[in-house]
């Protein structure tokens, strides 16, 4: 039974583009919403509310990206729709990267946050819905992890693990340090702790996220301590793990 909230009964659709940490972040943002009594639909013309997450690292994602947005001015609201516009938002690595650009290229855009916000989406989303016009939130460097929000886990048997983000190496490809910020590792004891309330809750597969995994706890400890990690989460009793 959900308190009522400005999201209840609502619609919402997200689109992902991209790596295995935008999967991850867009299970956090369906659990958010859904926690406030929105409710998950597949396609984009049954959603109220549109939530994209987003890749930056291939260019034919911007193109990708700016025409579904573009299409979505002539999408016709769902039957029945509280609302009197769709509500969109755009989040990941573009909205990192581009912030307000983004709202100037594409004016029936609503909502624009960044990689290290994500939990301020659900008060953008409610201003947007009581004040129209845009609302744009792109910060520098996150403060918590992820996992310290709510999940909708795609399948009940594997779990996402981030146990660190962002990256120090700067290749000339690469565009992960500007979007994702420098390595930061998670502290080994929550990273124990969420694995072993997975473990508890049936999961079988556990796949431990971040840019460069091999490199965690070097801004912990001074060294890398990866194969720690896998030490420690052996002994929850995880029957399969897997990292990317």
């Amino acid at each position: 039974m959900h308190t009522h909230t400005p999201f209840t009964n609502l619609a919402f659709c997200i689109r992902t583009f991209g790596c295995q940490m935008n999967k991850h972040d867009s299970e956090r943002v369906a659990g958010m919403l859904e926690g406030l009594g929105a409710l998950p639909v597949d396609a984009i013309e049954d959603a109220d509310l549109v939530v994209f997450m987003t890749c930056c690292v291939r260019e034919a994602a911007d193109t990708r990206l700016y025409g579904q947005v573009a299409s979505l001015k002539n999408t016709p609201l769902r039957a029945d729709t509280p609302l009197s516009k769709r509500v969109v938002a755009v989040g990941g690595c573009i909205g990192q990267r581009d912030g307000q650009k983004l709202v100037d290229e594409l004016p029936h855009l609503d909502v624009v946050f960044g990689t290290h916000n994500l939990g301020s989406l659900p008060r953008l989303l409610e201003e947007a819905l009581d004040e129209g016009g845009h609302h744009v939130e792109v910060l520098d460097a996150g403060s918590s992890f992820a996992s310290e929000l709510p999940t909708a886990r795609e399948h009940a048997w594997a779990a996402w693990l981030p146990i660190a983000q962002g990256c120090n190496n700067f290749c000339s490809y690469c565009i992960v340090p500007y979007v994702r910020g420098r390595e930061k590792s998670r502290p080994l004891e929550d990273i124990v702790a969420e694995a072993e309330g997975y473990v508890a809750a049936g999961v079988k597969e556990i796949i431990l996220l971040g840019q460069n995994v091999n490199s965690y706890g070097r801004d912990l400890y001074g060294s890398p301590r990866f194969a720690a990690v896998l030490d420690a989460l052996d002994a929850t009793g995880i029957e399969r793990l897997r990292f990317a």
